[in-house]
Formats: structure tokens, sequence, C-alpha cells
């Protein structure tokens, strides 16, 4: 008891400062990230009005991708053997229908997830996928060759000729059969819901129009596989040049310049640890013979780690002392042919031309070493084999490649990863430094959001802050800094971010998220009609959005009207019935409404619908935990730990397994998982330390906390409880009564 006394007197310290009293901790505070406040509704601010967007900056334009596939139509007239060749090349067959080339059988099967119990079943077609609770989707297309994967995507249309394409949650690896899709092994993983947008189809396909404001709202029907003009270019006016006799060569490659040349297979290998589009840019817009960095900004860490990704060659093919010695080494097809239409060239031929053909070979004839480094094996070997280690790669399971880091012997280096500052490594020449910095602020925001790194937020925020006082025009850059306001505690200050970025946003193709966002943030910040302002002018660009009606939900509970909430919940339900934000966002409207039971119900459906998200757990434990029913509220308690994710997640599990332990008697486990949970979880933490005070007599230090408890958390049934008890201890009968009644109201046994 001792211990616990000393762990009591610490936290009370930590409580006594953490928070005003004013401010309320809610049930509703779990969301899929970090668990961020969900807030209750807040009064009505004065709405604050966004100027009309400004003109979008000049020179984003994209090609027309559709007319440019039609005339390819006449490559294969010229040049039949590479249009062959590349058609069954993996790059060839990166994306395809399944109406038009359907995939061979590979079902049925089934795949349990580790974390979350879900089953997910594909048939035996290997095209329909099903997951807990009998929802089905059928895959329209293919994405891989199925030379290292194949994975797949549901595509339907919301609106009239509005396209949405979706992964599915199951993959078919060559070496291990059926398996997740790449970021699908984490608790509150998508699911259904995993949109495919322009920057994925730029690289896995050619791109396809887009709604105005949007960037995953295609116009037109997904293409099969990438096609001639990402490599070559535009060939309209070679095709009509040709069909009259004249000439008119397209792009090739080999003939570009070194750097422009290595630019045309960086569009998609050069992936680094951040790439951004530059200010009014489009994903789309990039062509043969431009240098990459005009359009996407890509950033590598300074020291390389052992650690690949599935599309990292370019970026460790300029890490080899090859490639900073020769240009020409550098360039991707000295070593690839990427349709070959003979016999498979010698891989190891342009190894050969600088490096000789072994010691052996040396002196009949074989350019001599230009750096210094001759190799010593045997003239017929292949180089990649010793210089060019094979490895896993980090970011796709079961797939290994070639790592193109030329080394004399691939070493052991950081086991894990690249490390040090981010860099920009395809800086065109002439980019001032204050643009550059402006990049890299961003850069650092969306690692920050990926890493959830605390110093590079700080960081992101002095550069982004600094950069957008000198160059304000970066619609885009406004977007990152509301994020990282966000990240840092500040929503107001992201608020006011947001509306300088959607006052910027001209035609980006990121506005409608923008707008959605600062719906929310407005939201939050109880500015409720100018939240419905900016709702509107997302839902007029994409009025199909299940995510845009939650929101449109918690405007009308705000504003009261409870019948249009659960219209807009209905209508999110029919969108995405297989999701749990409907039910989530039910539970925490009928604890604003003091119905906990009501609360209880949606939490389990909630529950039931996605066994991975962990806010329908915390809540159930909580809610459990007010009934005293201790060994369910410990199940679910243990389900919302175990799906955490992020040091304010924990901690806030943390209060509510505080409550569980404190009422299954473990009072040293309830104090020290409380002191923990003082800063993230103050009304859990403040009742079960107001419960101890109160068992070790320190009635004074319990009235307070416990008062604290139910001010923090209204709809805490335990808590008033609690308090009931201390306030008949202290003789204050009348309030004691009126405490007991607010308990058992909220439905405490």
């Amino acid at each position: 008891m001792t211990r616990t006394l000393a762990v009591l007197g610490f936290a009370l310290l930590l409580v006594s400062g953490c928070r005003s009293e004013g401010e309320r901790q809610d049930v509703t505070d779990v969301t899929r990230e970090s668990f961020p406040a969900e807030s209750p509704p807040q009064p009505v601010a004065p709405p604050q009005p966004v100027a009309p967007p400004s003109p979008s900056p000049p020179g984003a334009k994209a090609p027309d991708w559709q007319a440019i596939r039609a005339a390819e139509e006449a490559c294969a007239d010229c040049h039949p053997d590479e249009v062959e060749a590349w058609r069954a090349s993996p790059m060839g067959r990166s994306l395809r229908s399944l109406i038009t080339a359907p995939d061979r059988a590979r079902g049925p099967a089934a795949v349990v997830h580790p974390t979350t119990g879900e089953r997910f079943t594909v048939d035996a077609a290997g095209s329909t996928f099903a997951e807990i609770g009998g929802l089905s989707r059928a895959a329209s297309h293919v994405v891989g060759s199925g030379n290292h994967t194949r994975s797949y995507v549901h595509t339907h249309s919301p609106s009239a000729d509005v396209y949405r394409a979706e992964l599915m949650p199951l993959t078919w690896y060559r070496t291990a059969g059926w398996g997740l899709s790449p970021g699908y092994d984490v608790p509150d993983h998508p699911g259904f819901r995993r949109a495919i947008n322009l920057e994925c189809l730029t690289c896995h396909n050619d791109p396809a129009p887009t709604a105005p404001g949007t960037d995953d709202r295609f116009t037109a029907p997904l293409a099969d596989g990438i096609g001639c003009a990402r490599c070559h270019g535009d060939g309209r006016a070679h095709v009509t040049a040709r069909l009259a006799g004249k000439a008119s060569p397209p792009v090739m490659p080999d003939r570009l310049p070194p750097d422009l040349g290595a630019d045309v297979c960086g569009q998609c290998h050069l992936q680094g640890a951040v790439r951004l589009l530059r200010a009014g840019r489009r994903w789309d817009e990039m062509l043969p013979g431009r240098a990459l960095g005009e359009v996407v900004a890509v950033f590598a860490r300074r020291t390389p780690g052992a650690e690949i990704g599935i599309a990292s060659h370019a970026e460790r093919l300029r890490r080899s002392r090859c490639a900073t010695a020769d240009p020409e080494a550098g360039r991707c097809t000295t070593c690839h042919v990427p349709h070959p239409t003979g016999e498979r060239p010698d891989r190891s031929a342009g190894c050969r031309a600088c490096h000789g053909a072994g010691a052996s070979d040396t002196t009949d004839g074989a350019k001599p070493d230009t750096h210094g480094l001759a190799c010593a094996g045997p003239g017929g070997a292949d180089c990649a084999a010793c210089h060019m280690a094979r490895s896993a790669t980090s970011d796709i399971p079961h797939v290994t490649m070639t790592d193109h880091f030329i080394r004399r012997r691939p070493a052991a280096e950081n086991a894990r990863g690249d490390t040090g500052p981010l860099e920009w490594i395809n800086r065109p020449a002439g980019v001032s430094d204050a643009v550059a910095r402006r990049l890299l602020g961003r850069a650092l925001a969306e690692s920050a959001r990926t890493r959830v790194d605390a110093a590079e937020r700080d960081r992101a925020l002095a550069l982004l802050t600094a950069a957008l006082k000198e160059a304000p025009d970066d619609p885009a850059a406004w977007a990152d800094l509301a994020s990282m306001k966000t990240l840092a505690g500040d929503p107001a200050g992201a608020r006011a971010a947001l509306e300088d970025a959607v006052r910027r946003a001209g035609t980006s193709a990121a506005r409608a998220t923008w707008w959605a966002d600062l719906a929310r943030l407005r939201l939050q910040t109880g500015a409720v009609d100018a939240a419905a302002t900016a709702l509107a002018s997302a839902r007029e660009l994409r009025p199909d959005d299940p995510d845009d009606l939650l929101v449109a939900a918690r405007i009308a509970a705000a504003r009261g009207d409870a019948r249009a909430a659960e219209a807009a919940l209905a209508a999110h339900d029919r969108l995405r019935p297989e999701v749990a934000d409907g039910h989530v966002l039910r539970g925490a409207l009928a604890l604003a409404g003091l119905n906990p039971p009501a609360a209880e119900r949606a939490f389990e459906v909630a529950a039931a619908r996605e066994p991975g998200d962990p806010r329908a757990w915390l809540n159930l434990c909580r809610l459990r935990a007010d009934r005293r029913a201790w060994d369910t509220a410990d199940i679910a308690c243990q389900r919302a730990a175990s799906r955490a994710r992020g040091a304010d997640a924990v901690a806030r599990v943390a209060g509510a397994r505080a409550r569980v332990a404190l009422g299954r008697g473990d009072v040293e486990q309830a104090a020290d998982l409380a002191a923990a949970a003082v800063r993230a979880a103050p009304a859990d933490a403040s009742l079960v330390l107001g419960r101890l005070a109160a068992k070790a007599g320190r009635l004074d230090d319990a009235m307070g906390l416990l008062d604290r408890a139910v001010r923090l958390e209204p709809t805490m049934a335990d808590g008033w409880a609690a308090l009931a008890d201390v306030l008949r201890r202290r003789g204050e009968t009348a309030l004691a009564d009126r405490a007991a009644a607010q308990a058992r109201r909220l439905g405490a046994p």
C-alpha cells in the first residue's frame, strides 16, 4: 500500500497541472490515427468566410492521355516485335482488366488477419473477395505482372461517368501464395476502401482523367497497362508524319542526355523516402525528355541502410560509385532492354565496358578500367551476382529484388533502413534555396505524419512557417502546415493554415480533400455554420464521399437536428456497409445525449464490423466499466490495447485499463496505469486516483479528483457513483443523493 500511496501522490501532482477544469474528455476520443479527440458538438461560432480561390498557377496541364493511347494502336504496324515484347514484359502487364484478359484461377483461399481475427476469402476464380460478415467485392482489374505479386482492384461508378478504384485486401505472392495486401497487416487496415488515386495510377498504368478538384474520381475507365508514351513521349506527331511518309522521330530514352534518360525510368523507379508534387504540378503531366525534378521532388535519407524498397532501383543506383563517376552508368538502358526482340542481351556487358573482361582477359583488347577498379572475376560471369545483393523488400512482403547499390563487396550496413536527414536528390539546376527549403519542410511533414516523429514535426513547422511568410502561394505547403499544427495540438492554427490552402487552391486536385478537412477543423473549433459551408464546397466536387457524410452527420448533431444526423449516417452505411465509422459516431451521439445503453449497442456493432478498429473496443471497455461488468470490460480493454498505435492511444487505453484493474482489486496496477494515463485520459485517471484516495481515507483529495472526473466526462456512471460514496462519507447527504441519482440515470448498478 505504501508504494500505491507514493504513486498516488506523484499522480496528484501531474493531475493538478495537466488540464483546466473546463476541458472535457469524451468517450468518443478514439479515431483511427492515434486517437485524436472526437469532440462532442460545440457551441456555434461566427462563420469565417474564405475568399474565392485565386487562379491556378500556370503550366500545370496534363497531356491528353486518351488521345495519346488511341494513337498508339498504330505502333504495332511498324514495330510489331517491339510492341509484342513490351506487352509480354512486366511493365506492359502492369495493370489489366479481368474482362479483356482473364487471370489464371488461383483460388479458393482464406487468410485470417493475425491481429483482428478477420477472415478474408477469395473464390475459385481468384476474383471475388469476401470478409467477415459476408461482405464481398468482385475484382475488375489485376495489378502486377505476376513475376512477384498480383493484387486486385474493385472499380465501381458512384455516379454517372465517374469511376472509383479500390485495392482488395488479399494479394497473390509468387513465393507464398495468398496473403494480406501490402499495408493490411495492421489492426486499422483499410479493408475494401483503400482508394487508388492518380499518383498510384501513374506508376502502375497510364493515367486516367480525373474529375475537377479530385485525384481519385476518374472520368474514364482504366487503361490496360503502361503504354508506349511513358517512355517514348506523345507519339501522335510521329504517327501522323510516318503515315505521310515524313520523319518525326519519337523520344528514345537511350539517346537523351544521361540524366533525362534516367528520369524516364525514374518516373516510377525513383521512389525515395518521400515524393512530392511541386507547386502547380500534376502527377499525370510528366512526359519523357523532361526533368523529373521539375514535376516531382524526391527526398531520400543521407545514409544508406541495408533495406530496399520495391521501387528503390534508381535511388540506390545513384548511391553507387559507378553512377557518380560515369553518368552513362546511371542510365538504366545501359543494363536493361525494356522490350528485347531477339536473344536477351548480356546485362553485364555495360560493366565489362568499363571494368575489363576479367583479370585474365585485360591484355587482349578489353577496354581499360576507367575508374581504377579492374574486376578480377571470370570474363563470362554475371557481374550483378557478386556486386548487386539480392534482398527482401521492406515495403512489400514475400518479395526479393536486386539491390541496385553497386559495390565491390555488398556489406552489412545499417540493418534497418536509411538514416540521417532528408535530402532532395533530384533537384534541378536553377532552383532557389527558398523553394528547396519549402519543399524540405513539406517532405519533413510527410515523414512526420508517417513516422509520428515529433522532431521532424517541429522542424517542418519551423521551415514551413518561414517559407510561407516569404512565398505564400503554395497551397499544398499550407495544407502540410495545417497537418503539422494538428499534430502539435493546435486546431485553431491548423484551421487558419487550411483556410489559406483553400484560398489558394485554384484547380488543385487536392482541393476537395482540403475543403473536407477544413470542415472538420471548423467543427472542432466550434464554427458549425462555417463547417457546413466548407463541407458543401467539398461535396460539390465529390458528392459520393462517405467520409463527408460522417462530417455532415456531426454538423447536423451540433445543430441539434437528430433526424438529419441519422439520415447522413444511413447514407454513409449504404455506401460503406462494412465499416465501423458510422456506428462509432452513433455511439458518440448517444453518449452526448446521455444514453449509454444505445451507445454500447452502437459500439458493439462497430466492433463486429471492424474488429481491428480500436475506437469501438476502448469505448466498450469504458462503458462496461461504468456498469462494473469487469470481465467483459477487461476483454474489450485487452482488444483495444492490442490495436492501439502511438503513445497517446496507448495512454488512453491505460486509463480505461486502470478502472478495470481497480474494479478487479489490483490496486497497484491501477495506480501505475492511472499515473501513465494522466495526460491522455484525465477523466479515467482522475476517477481511479480519486477512488484510491478515498480508499486511503483522503476524502478531500478524493472529492477533488472525482469532481474533476465527472466534469471532464459527464456520462461516466462509475464516476458519479464513486462521487456519491465520498459525499456520503463526508456527510453531504443531499449532494450524495443527487450524484447517486445521476449514476443510476446513466446505467450504474
